[in-house]
């Protein structure tokens, strides 16, 4: 708790010391000297991007997976189990586990690329 309490202080210090708390406006010519700076590195950047959206679909997936398998195994109403549920459930726990290895592996070219954009 004591913690927390130090990281919000330094946070509020920081904004207090930003003044407009940090809604500066960034002039165009500014923006453009970001762009020559980022020009090599543009390959890397969509790749970069890439994974962090195929991480984020990832992310997004399997927990809903994981409800289809808990409505698969509870049917609503009190009805039977399919007779194929068992399979099913199989199936989809495969699936999870094959987004989980993807994403480790996401993970890492995430940090490859972001290494390698932030070190040049």
């Amino acid at each position: 708790m004591r913690q927390l309490s130090s990281d919000i202080a330094s946070y509020t210090q920081t904004l207090r010391l930003l003044g407009d708390h940090g809604t500066t406006h960034i002039g165009h010519r500014t923006v453009r000297r970001i762009l020559g700076f980022a020009r090599p590195y543009r390959t890397e950047i969509a790749v970069f991007l890439l994974t962090v959206v195929l991480a984020a679909v990832i992310g997004v997936a399997t927990p809903l997976l994981a409800g289809r398998v808990v409505n698969t195994i509870v049917p609503e109403d009190g009805r039977p189990l399919a007779p194929d549920a068992g399979r099913t459930v199989i199936v989809i726990a495969l699936v999870i586990g094959a987004l989980a290895v993807l994403s480790a592996l996401l993970s890492l070219a995430e940090r490859f690329y972001s290494s390698r954009i932030g070190e040049g």
